[in-house]
């Protein structure tokens, strides 16, 4: 019952410090026309002894992608998806990155921990790999303890043709 509780508060925690105010989130929205989307999947390498919560922090190229809607709205949520089974997570759009944070009471599964629909800006360079990074800013065990270790990547997927890139 204690391991319980402490996996709970440690996982609100966790929650807790993805919420933040974004810095210009509404400008660079406003400043994107939405031509087709771009999807980004992001994927969890967690260390040795597993991981059962992280924050995750995946930064996009503001010029050329953007979610609709800022901080924690509707619109945000609807646009992350694909988290596992049992994951409870809440994603933080601060109009450059994306925050998410990913709690469970076991381990978090290796591999496509969730998937981002983001709209592409109309005459904007296509946005490639190399523009969106990974960052797990935060990570924690099943007993609650911080961990080092885990790492994230991206694999960018077509929505219209579902190629990844």
């Amino acid at each position: 019952m204690l391991q319980s509780k402490i996996r709970i508060l440690s996982a609100a925690a966790i929650i807790a410090g993805a919420i933040t105010t974004p810095v210009g989130a509404a400008g660079a929205a406003d400043r994107c026309e939405p031509a087709g989307r771009r999807t980004v999947v992001v994927v969890l390498t967690p260390p040795s002894g597993g991981v059962a919560g992280v924050k995750i922090r995946l930064d996009y190229p503001e010029d050329a992608v953007q979610i609709p809607g800022h901080v924690d709205d509707a619109d945000v949520k609807a646009r992350v998806t694909d988290m596992p089974s049992g994951v409870l997570g809440v994603p933080n759009d601060e109009g450059d990155a994306l925050v998410v944070a990913l709690v469970s009471t076991s381990a978090l599964p290796k591999g496509p921990v969730f998937t981002v629909a983001l709209d592409a800006c109309r005459g904007a360079k296509p946005a490639g790999p190399e523009q969106f990074r990974c960052t797990v800013e935060q990570a924690s065990n099943e007993e609650g303890q911080l961990v080092d270790g885990a790492r994230c990547t991206v694999t960018l997927r077509d929505a219209r043709e579902g190629e990844r890139s």
